[in-house]
C-alpha cells in the first residue's frame, strides 16, 4: 500500500514539473501540441492567424517537411515521401480553407519547398512542386515557373501540372492569388511550350493554360485563350505539313476553345481572345492544307485511316471556332465552312476541293473582322 502511494506521488511530482516548465517557457508548448492535424478554426480563420495559431501550423508543417527532407535520397524514399506530402497538402484541400490560412501556411513552408526543389532528387523536387500547387499562392507560382525550363522532362511536366493545380485551386476555393499573377503564370507556360518538344509535356502545358478558361475572372479567361491559342498555333504552323505528334492536344485545345467561345454572359471571352482563337483555327487549317498537298493522307475514308480521321476532326473543330469567332467579332456572316465534308470523302478530287476552300478561308482571316497578319499563312 505504501509503495503504491509512493508511486502516485512520484507521478504527480513529474506532472507538476512539466506544467511548471511549460509555464516558465522551459518546455515549448508546441512540443505538447497535436501535430497530426490542424484545427478547423485555423483552416477557416477569416483574418490573419495569431501567434499561437501560427505556432500550431509551424509545428505541423515542420514535422512533415522534416520527413520529406529525411527521406530524400534513401532507398525507402518512394514509400516515405508521398505520405508526408499528403499530410502537407491535406489541410489545403479541406472544405472552407481560407486565403488567410493559405497565405500563412505558404510563408511557413515555401522556403523549405524552394530548398527541396533546388536539389538533385527528382522525386523530392516533384513532391515539392505538388505541395506548391495546392498552396496556390504567388510564392508557389514563382516556384513552379522556375522549373518550367528544367533539363529534366519529369520536372518540366510537374511544373506545368503545378500551375494547372494553382488555377484549379483558385477556381474551386477562395483564391489567395490575384488574377494578374495568374495571367503571368499562363504566359510563362505559353513561352515554355513554344520551346517544348515532348508531346506529353506539351499536352500538360496546354492543360495548364486551359485551366484558366474555367476561372471566374474575365482577365484570366481571356489570357488563357490567347496564351494557349498563340503558343499552340505557332507549334502547329511550324510543322510544315505533318500531322502533329501532339494531335490529341490540338483536338483537346480546339474543343475547349470552341466551348469557351460559345459561352455567354460572365463566362465569355473578349474580342482579342476570339481573334486569337480564330488564328489557332487558321493555323490548323494551314497545316492540314500542307499535309494534303504533300499527299500526306491516304486517299481513303477516315474509317480506314486514323490519320485522316484525326485531320477531319481537327478541321471540323477549326470550322466551328472560326464561325464562333466571327460572331464574337462582328462583320458579315457568310455560310459556315464545310471543309471537313470534303476532307472526309477521302478522294483525290475532294482533297483538291478541300485545299481550294481552305485557302479561301485562310485569306479571309487576314481581313476584317479577323485582321490577322497578311503573311501568317504564306
Amino acid at each position: 500500500m505504501a509503495s503504491e502511494l509512493h508511486r502516485h506521488r512520484r507521478i504527480n511530482r513529474f506532472i507538476a514539473l512539466i506544467i511548471g516548465a511549460v509555464c516558465l517557457g522551459l518546455w515549448p508548448a508546441a512540443a505538447l501540441a497535436q501535430v497530426d492535424s490542424i484545427p478547423d478554426e485555423i483552416l477557416r480563420a477569416p483574418v490573419a492567424l495569431n501567434a499561437q495559431q501560427i505556432t500550431t501550423v509551424k509545428t505541423y508543417a515542420d514535422k512533415y517537411v522534416g520527413q520529406i527532407t529525411a527521406g530524400a535520397g534513401k532507398p525507402e524514399a518512394e514509400t516515405a515521401i508521398p505520405p508526408a506530402r499528403s499530410m502537407l497538402t491535406g489541410p489545403l484541400k479541406s472544405k472552407g480553407v481560407t486565403p488567410a490560412f493559405r497565405i500563412e501556411y505558404s510563408k511557413l513552408v515555401i522556403g523549405s519547398l524552394r530548398t527541396l526543389a533546388d536539389g538533385e532528387d527528382v522525386l523530392v523536387i516533384t513532391n515539392a512542386l505538388e505541395i506548391a500547387g495546392h498552396l496556390a499562392t504567388p510564392d508557389a507560382a514563382d516556384l513552379a515557373e522556375s522549373k518550367l525550363a528544367s533539363k529534366n522532362g519529369a520536372i518540366r511536366l510537374k511544373a506545368a501540372a503545378t500551375i494547372r493545380t494553382i488555377c484549379e485551386t483558385a477556381t474551386s476555393s477562395s483564391p489567395a492569388i490575384q488574377p494578374d499573377r495568374l495571367v503571368r503564370s499562363l504566359n510563362k507556360v505559353a513561352d515554355a511550350m513554344r520551346a517544348e518538344t515532348d508531346p506529353l509535356i506539351i499536352d500538360t502545358m496546354a492543360q495548364a493554360m486551359l485551366a484558366g478558361l474555367a476561372m471566374e475572372s474575365g482577365m484570366v479567361r481571356n489570357a488563357a485563350m490567347i496564351s494557349v491559342s498563340d503558343s499552340l498555333g505557332e507549334k502547329v504552323r511550324a510543322l510544315g505539313g505533318a500531322i502533329p505528334e501532339f494531335k490529341t492536344t490540338v483536338v483537346r485545345v480546339e474543343d475547349k476553345v470552341r466551348t469557351a467561345l460559345g459561352a455567354g454572359g460572365n463566362q465569355g471571352v473578349d474580342a482579342a481572345a476570339a481573334k486569337a482563337a480564330a488564328g489557332l483555327a487558321g493555323d490548323v487549317l494551314f497545316n492540314i492544307v500542307k499535309v494534303v498537298k504533300k499527299a500526306g493522307l491516304a486517299p481513303v475514308p477516315p474509317e480506314q485511316d486514323p490519320e485522316r480521321a484525326k485531320a477531319v476532326e481537327m478541321v471540323q473543330l477549326a470550322e466551328q471556332i472560326i464561325t464562333l469567332s466571327q460572331a464574337k467579332l462582328g462583320g458579315a456572316q457568310g455560310p459556315p465552312p464545310t471543309l471537313s465534308s470534303s476532307l472526309r470523302k477521302g478522294t483525290v478530287k475532294d482533297d483538291v476541293q478541300f485545299t481550294i476552300e481552305a485557302e479561301g478561308i485562310l485569306d479571309s482571316l487576314t481581313k476584317p473582322p479577323f485582321g490577322l497578319a497578311t503573311d501568317r499563312y504564306k
